[in-house]
């Protein structure tokens, strides 16, 4: 796996996170990421795609996770690692 889709993996769930959080549209959030970050413009791409595509996709996705995932929690995440 390349680095910098990892990077874009990374950045698109930080990204996902505070449009969750502020209420923003992705757009908005991509738009105020980008203004603090420096990354490779294949990230930068891969970022945007990731994003765009998981919130156009949202409900289905959220349908799906109530199935088959169980709930986590923020402070579940530091389990994870």
């Amino acid at each position: 796996m390349s680095t910098s889709r990892r990077q874009a993996r990374e950045y698109a769930l930080q990204v996902l996170y505070q449009v969750d959080l502020s209420g923003v549209t992705p757009r908005q959030a991509l738009a105020l990421f980008w203004q603090n970050f420096e990354p490779k413009v294949d990230s930068q791409e891969f970022t945007n795609e990731l994003v765009e595509g998981t919130w156009r996709e949202r409900e289905r996705i959220d349908k799906m996770g109530g199935r088959n995932f169980p709930a986590v929690t923020p402070l579940d995440y530091s389990k994870m690692t």
